[in-house]
């Protein structure tokens, strides 16, 4: 099963930036820009001004949902409302 001369395991697998940081991230950071991220407790962190209002999500999800038959098919499944479909 290993016997293939120009490969070597591991060292033709090098570990990459996507698998141990990227994998993931998006729903990390709409939890982020929602203010639901960290627990609530006495610090509460989730007040920064990157957390977005329901309106301005409202906005952005009202958006993508206008923008779908603009997007040509070959790009497969255009862009949900992400209000609705974020999960």
């Amino acid at each position: 099963m290993f016997n293939l001369q120009a490969t070597h395991f591991p060292d033709s697998f090098p570990i990459d930036i996507m698998h141990l940081i990227y994998e993931n991230i998006a729903s990390y950071m709409f939890q982020h820009w929602r203010g639901n991220f960290f627990k609530k407790g006495l610090n509460d962190q989730n007040n920064g001004d990157y957390v977005l209002s329901n309106a301005q999500w409202n906005e952005i999800g009202n958006e993508m949902h206008s923008i779908r038959k603009m997007i040509p098919t070959y790009l497969r499944r255009p862009p949900r409302n992400i209000v609705l479909y974020h999960n």
